[in-house]
């Protein structure tokens, strides 16, 4: 019988901590994050990889009590993929090169495609919060909400192992080769890079785990984060992959294959992260208390 009263004042004992644990009103945070980041889109041929990214931002939450409480904030964060082609063909009317006659088409081969997109995006987070003590000195946590945001950088930059082009003329049935200054040759190690055009972000968000009281005002939250894009980023282009410059035939204009119709514009291109978070936070203002059960030394003295 007194081994039992005993385990019963211990779970009461560690009922009551959990109770007696605080939260404060406030709390003013800095996070940082890191993993998959991604602009989610697919080709007509090649393979795209997600790129990995992270996040950096700031924050404000107020607590309603232990155990709810929303969150506001400012954060930036990279987003980037990359794809592949072993070998694509395009052709293309272009005008006329000086000195030949008869409408004209370019063809090009390309081989060995490799292409990365980046996208900065600076977004608001609007989030819930609900936690449960786990003892004296932790809590679980999940949070739920919305970012909203703009888009503060879009690039992308090119490689092309070995580009061919030659020219065709209806007038003179006739493939044009070899003729540099007229654009028509073979060329290693191509580069090109510019900017992209993307819509501002929408994104549906859900981050989990726990939160660790350092002291009275210091907490750090250990946990996961998905951030699901709803938005169609996707500016519809139909620009050619190369452009022909009949002001200068040997130097070509470049773009993204984002910015041709080799990209799926129907399923569009959206933003997609996992990843692992820390988050610093500092509370302040009232203490928000739970309702406290008898503490056991009490209950041993009524028994």
């Amino acid at each position: 019988m007194k081994k039992r009263i005993i385990s019963l004042l211990s779970c009461l004992s560690a009922i009551y901590n959990i109770a007696a644990q605080t939260q404060p009103a406030n709390e003013f945070g800095i996070w940082l994050g890191g993993g998959s980041h991604s602009l989610k889109y697919s080709i007509e041929q090649g393979g795209v990889k997600s790129g990995f990214g992270g996040g950096l931002g700031l924050g404000y939450s107020r607590f309603f009590s232990r155990y709810i409480g929303v969150s506001l904030g400012l954060e930036a964060d990279l987003y980037g993929s990359s794809l592949s082609i072993n070998n694509l063909h395009t052709e293309y009317q272009i005008q006329t090169p000086p000195g030949l006659s008869g409408n004209f088409w370019l063809y090009a081969d390309n081989q060995r495609i490799e292409e990365k997109q980046r996208a900065v995006f600076l977004q608001l987070p609007v989030m819930l919060q609900l936690q449960a003590p786990l003892g004296s000195a932790s809590f679980f946590y999940i949070g739920a909400g919305a970012k909203v945001g703009f888009t503060a950088s879009k690039t992308w930059s090119q490689t092309i192992g070995t580009l061919t082009t030659t020219g065709f003329s209806d007038y003179t049935n006739q493939t044009y080769t070899n003729m540099p200054n007229h654009g028509f040759e073979t060329k290693n190690g191509n580069q090109a890079s510019g900017s992209l055009t993307l819509g501002s972000p929408v994104m549906m968000a859900l981050e989990g785990g726990f939160k660790w009281i350092v002291s009275d005002i210091k907490l750090l939250y250990t946990g996961i984060y998905i951030d699901y894009g709803l938005t169609d980023l996707y500016k519809p282009e139909s620009k050619n992959l190369l452009e022909y410059n009949s002001s200068s035939p040997a130097n070509y204009g470049r773009n993204s294959i984002l910015q041709t119709a080799l990209t799926n514009s129907s399923q569009g291109i959206k933003t997609f992260a996992i990843g692992l978070k820390i988050r610093l936070s500092f509370g302040s203002g009232t203490m928000l208390e739970g309702k406290k059960s008898i503490p056991p030394p009490l209950l041993a003295r009524m028994y």
